[in-house]
């Protein structure tokens, strides 16, 4: 996602508990809806565009080592 207020963004997509990393100034999410994304914006009052783009194997590593592990 894109916006001028990446750390209040990084911030409230952490607290959503969503796949959060960060590139530079860009929020990043792998595997998470666009809608899912800007709910959690809204909710916190953060603006920004969101974009689907193809998530990196770091990303997705991420998502992996998050995931609950079956018992």
């Amino acid at each position: 996602m894109d916006t001028e207020h990446w750390a209040d963004a990084f911030a409230a997509l952490d607290r959503a508990g969503l796949p959060v990393t960060l590139t530079g100034r860009r929020v990043r999410l792998a595997d998470t809806p666009p809608g899912t994304v800007r709910e959690a914006l809204e909710s916190a009052g953060v603006t920004g565009e969101v974009h689907e783009v193809q998530a990196t194997l770091e990303e997705k590593m991420t998502v992996i080592d998050r995931a609950p592990a079956d018992v």
